[in-house]
């Protein structure tokens, strides 16, 4: 086996789950990508998260995740809920309503925010019920901003006084989890290749639904990531090509970069990106947006030869969804869409222009959430889904 594993056939059972010794402190291991990571609360523990994307403009922009709008098309009503609380001061960070290892685990979010109401002083709130039995003394008000955010779960059962860094989360292979540096509090992941539009990229296998639980030895399935959970609409295409060592995607997210006044003539510090080749895109009401078809959701479907391989003759590479839907025209291959169950979570951390061999803008490290602004355990400042929400301490 060679390549990405998702180049295997998706009828592949029977694969050994093994769990091997983590190093507890990586400093970048080969064929990673490092992924930042940020303290919330479960239950009276602690655990750490991650943050790639976010439905919201202004959300994704103040806390430096992906811009990806697609995510408003998933059942939001199925999603587990993420507490911000927006004056709460010291070691107050956010508050989940679960975490991996449980049924209603999923690593889409609703963002609630929290703010504290009364004279009295805030108390550490380090539980999702208590947040709400505070809400039902009058003493803290939450609102939904119907903010959808990626933010997976990736270490648990930590004490809150944060001496150790827990286990790793139940639903992430340990295949492809690589170590992480609590100092820096960056994790790292394994980069996995793919293509699209006939270039490189690169993603991270996270989260698997119980139809593609095979391509992560070692980690639980999470049914809540299905299409019957949460609806086809939010999910982009991903397509493993049988005997092609790297998969196909058919999105990117843009990089987001500020819009200078007057090019072209939008408000000033406005955020849009740019795509694949470096040009401008815009707003998802535009002509030609490129923002519209990406997710970090992916709906795994098989690409199958027609005819036997022939020895000494190579099939053709296949590197992007146009030239499989060619071949798919010419009767080359058969495309088998996925079951509801054929889904993962797959952020895409970069990619690769043409002939280069750094990713496009260099090779970044996750840093979200960031703050414009305010002190750590403060507020950024601005309402939800208008220009900030709470940015959970750094530690």
């Amino acid at each position: 086996m060679t390549g990405s594993k998702f180049g295997r056939s998706l009828g592949l059972l029977g694969v050994v789950l093994c769990v091997f010794a983590l190093p507890t402190r990586a400093q970048a291991p080969p064929n990673s990508v490092p992924v930042k990571t940020y303290t919330g609360y479960y239950n009276d523990t602690a655990v750490y998260f991650t943050a790639f994307e976010a439905n919201d403009i202004n959300f994704a922009t103040v806390n430096g995740v992906v811009y990806a709008p697609r995510l408003s098309q998933f059942n939001s009503a199925s999603l587990p809920r993420m507490i911000f609380f927006l004056n709460g001061g010291g070691r107050q960070t956010v508050a989940l309503e679960t975490q991996p290892g449980q049924p209603n685990y999923n690593p889409l979010w609703r963002v609630l925010t929290a703010t504290w109401r009364s004279a009295d002083p805030m108390p550490l709130i380090t539980n999702f019920q208590a947040a709400l039995d505070q809400n039902a003394q009058g003493h803290l008000s939450i609102d939904d901003t119907g903010i959808i955010f990626n933010g997976p779960v990736i270490r648990i059962n930590r004490p809150l006084d944060l001496s150790t860094i827990g286990d790793l989360a139940p639903t992430i292979s340990p295949n492809e989890f690589l170590g992480i540096n609590p100092s820096i509090r960056t994790a790292y992941f394994k980069a996995e290749p793919g293509y699209y539009a006939g270039q490189t990229v690169t993603f991270l296998a996270l989260e698997h639904a119980p139809g593609v639980i095979q391509f992560a030895p070692g980690a639980i399935p999470v049914p809540t990531i299905t299409v019957n959970a949460l609806g086809a609409n939010g999910f982009a295409n991903f397509y493993a090509v049988d005997g092609q060592a790297l998969p196909v995607i058919d999105s990117i997210p843009s990089r987001q970069y500020v819009v200078a006044p007057g090019t072209p003539t939008y408000p000033p510090g406005t955020v849009y990106g740019v795509d694949i080749n470096g040009q401008p895109t815009y707003p998802p009401t535009s002509t030609g947006s490129t923002y519209a078809s990406y997710s970090p959701l992916w709906l795994v479907s098989r690409v199958t030869f027609n005819t036997p391989a022939t020895a000494g003759v190579p099939r053709p590479l296949l590197t992007s969804v146009q030239q499989i839907q060619q071949a798919a025209a010419a009767g080359q291959v058969t495309i088998s869409a996925g079951g509801p169950g054929d889904t993962f979570n797959c952020p895409v951390p970069y990619y690769y222009s043409t002939g280069a061999t750094t990713p496009a803008g260099g090779t970044p490290v996750y840093t979200p959430p960031g703050s414009t602004g305010g002190t750590t355990g403060g507020t950024t400042g601005g309402t939800p889904g208008g220009g900030g929400v709470y940015v959970p301490p750094a530690y």
